[in-house]
């Protein structure tokens, strides 16, 4: 007889994807690679080690990043002629168009053979925050995270690495933090800052954005064993120009704002861009 998986292969790979999927977002260099670690320590499924992304001099503790998920997601941006830094216009209904079907294919196969039978998986890709409504046509997305940093902090630290204009920074901080709110449907925010200032509390709030209930021993080890304050570096926070000053304004929305605040602000930002 032969078996159903070997006729019928996408049925195979739809029944060893996990069970619902958990995504970080956020901008680039604003400390998803962190609570990524942290979610993994808390016990989520962050797939095999040795298909993270490799360490760099940037980054020393490692990405917690899967290197499949990262070169899909940067093929579908240049489908859309764009690239992690230059971000593609996306009209409404995007990630249904038939066109991406290959795409959904392989997203399809990277979840089964990374997360097989798993019960929550998690992963950890800046550019889910542009790509995010493609995923959840791929597997259920029950949590999202999203990650904040000060926008000048962030956009310094693009310039040393990249050699990236602090205003173009600042914009792209802007629609990295637009599009995770708005696709992440109102998302757990954690701070950078009070994954250093209040790292007890910022663990336990990882732990709520993936619906984790440990022990406060658990969380205080978890905080010991992931959080470096010596890697955290400090900058001047003072706005560059009428970017970073729009920047700022959605930073301390999504640090302190509530929820609707946020979305009529996003969705201004959205339509006036």
């Amino acid at each position: 007889m032969t078996r159903l998986g070997s006729r019928r292969p996408w049925l195979a790979r739809l029944m060893k994807r996990p069970r619902s999927l958990g995504c970080v977002i956020g901008m680039h260099r604003s400390g998803t690679s962190v609570v990524t670690q942290i979610a993994g320590l808390l016990g989520t499924d962050l797939g095999p080690a040795d298909h993270f992304l490799d360490t760099k001099p940037d980054n020393p503790n490692g990405y917690f990043e899967n290197r499949d998920v990262t070169r899909l997601d940067d093929a579908l941006l240049r489908h859309f002629s764009a690239s992690w830094d230059q971000p593609p216009a996306l009209p409404p209904g995007w990630e249904n168009d038939p066109a991406l079907d290959a795409f959904r294919e392989r997203a399809s196969a990277i979840m089964a053979e990374t997360f097989t039978g798993s019960s929550l998986a998690v992963v950890k890709d800046p550019r889910l925050s542009l790509l995010l409504p493609f995923w959840r046509t791929v597997v259920p997305v029950k949590h999202v995270l999203l990650m904040v940093r000060h926008p000048v902090e962030v956009a310094a630290s693009l310039a040393r690495r990249d050699s990236m204009d602090l205003e173009q920074g600042s914009s792209l901080w802007l629609r990295y933090n637009v599009d995770a709110w708005l696709n992440g449907g109102g998302p757990i925010v954690v701070a950078f800052d009070d994954i250093y200032e209040q790292p007890v509390e910022a663990v336990s709030r990882v732990a709520a954005a993936f619906g984790i209930q440990p022990t406060s021993t658990t969380v205080e080890n978890v905080a010991a064993v992931a959080i470096d304050a010596g890697l955290r570096h400090h900058s001047n926070r003072e706005p560059a120009g009428p970017q970073s000053e729009r920047a700022v304004e959605l930073y301390e929305l999504l640090c302190n704002g509530d929820a609707e605040e946020i979305v009529r602000w996003c969705d201004t930002a959205r339509n006036s861009d």
